[in-house]
């Protein structure tokens, strides 16, 4: 792969009304897997194999085509403003990789007949779930599927029987369709799973909401010292100077607007970051700290999440600014393609970053952004806008 792009949709088949959203996205998955120089022939094939034959099923209806390379989404995905319903992810987390990422998807989950209703998408989940675990426990299977099925049903069937009481009429416009993702971390003959839901806007949970107002409000600064104390938790979370550092430098270098935009575009840059925090049992430890705390700084971790659609410029920006500031991918050569680009791209949605042992992890979440970009331009200050593409009205 020698140019910027993550491949390009291969031509659908005759006989659909639309192309297959596998047909189309399997070219970036593919291009990924070859391009890091990691895993073997038989590998490739065998994650192919999984995202078009257990994946693919759960995609919803492919995108409308137009003719000339243009399509129309069928269904609003939440998962960015383009309505692509992927993310390719590429993530550095030690030296060893030498610049080689890891590969990884997310997708939202959605019903082949694009029902717009948050019903509908989880009992999909549901279904997704269950043909998930039939993989894992094919026993003729190469691929080893590391999975946490009971928990995902458990979750997705309480959110599931809570709709008819939330939404009696089905739809809701504050909440919209999309309610979950999956993910895949793909390492050598083993993928990991992740699942990802969506509350329910609407829902008035005493508490967690507010907790929530609270933390974005005071995110409303682009300042790092603003809403460092978020990251460590009042100082409750160790953060290593090495991530420190990093976030704020990064944060720093992807937030600060040219000079001549404080008149021309004031308002230009993001309005929130977001912050999580990691409990993992492998790093707890339970005899107490020296002012009492049981092990909460061993058993906590914070990740940093930039929203790149929030930045109003292109890739090549972004990318020369991590190329600057983190160390463990600086030797990627995918993302000195997307530095080095002719024209203005956008493929890049997120960016997190976490501390680890050798430095600070970076991964990035690239979606192919089929509807916005024939829209690609950068003006001449180097602002690029990034506008929600919209969906048709619902026919169903």
């Amino acid at each position: 792969m020698n140019h910027c792009d993550f491949g390009k949709p291969q031509a659908w088949k005759h006989g659909w009304h639309y192309p297959k959203w596998s047909q189309l996205l399997v070219t970036y998955l593919e291009n990924a897997l070859v391009h890091t120089n990691t895993y073997t022939a038989k590998e490739i094939g065998m994650y192919i194999d999984f995202f078009m034959d257990t994946i693919g099923p759960h995609l919803g209806p492919g995108p409308l085509s137009l003719g000339s390379g243009n399509y129309q989404p069928q269904y609003p995905s939440a998962m960015t403003k383009d309505l692509t319903p992927f993310e390719l992810s590429l993530c550095w987390k030690e030296r060893k990789q030498q610049g080689k990422p890891i590969v990884r998807f997310i997708n939202n989950i959605i019903l082949f007949n694009a029902e717009r209703t948050r019903t509908a998408s989880l009992a999909q989940t549901l279904h997704l779930v269950d043909s998930l675990q039939k993989v894992a426990e094919d026993e003729s299977s190469n691929l080893t599927l590391h999975l946490l099925p009971e928990i995902w049903k458990a979750v997705s069937k309480y959110l599931y029987n809570l709709e008819p009481r939330l939404h009696p009429q089905g739809g809701c416009l504050q909440c919209g369709s999309s309610s979950a993702f999956v993910g895949f971390d793909l390492k050598r003959m083993i993928a990991s799973g992740k699942f990802y839901w969506r509350l329910p806007s609407c829902l008035d949970v005493p508490g967690a909401l507010e907790l929530m107002d609270s933390i974005f409000t005071a995110c409303g600064p682009k300042n790092f010292n603003a809403w460092e104390e978020h990251l460590n938790l009042n100082g409750s979370v160790a953060c290593p100077n090495d991530f420190r550092s990093t976030c704020r430098d990064l944060w720093t270098s992807l937030t600060t607007n040219p000079d001549e935009w404080a008149k021309s575009r004031p308002e230009a840059g993001p309005e929130f970051c977001l912050i999580l925090h990691e409990l993992t049992a492998s790093s707890f430890s339970p005899s107490p700290t020296a002012n009492g705390a049981s092990g909460l700084r061993q058993s906590l971790s914070s990740k940093l999440y930039v929203l790149c659609q929030e930045i109003p410029r292109p890739d090549s920006f972004i990318v020369a600014q991590l190329l600057r500031h983190c160390n463990l991918a600086a030797d990627s050569s995918i993302l000195k393609v997307l530095a080095n680009a002719a024209k203005p791209t956008n493929f890049i949605s997120e960016i997190s970053l976490a501390p680890r042992k050798d430095g600070t992890e970076l991964s990035i979440y690239l979606s192919p952004s089929f509807f916005a970009r024939k829209n690609w331009v950068a003006a001449a200050d180097g602002y690029m806008a990034k506008p929600c593409i919209l969906c048709s009205p619902d026919q169903n």
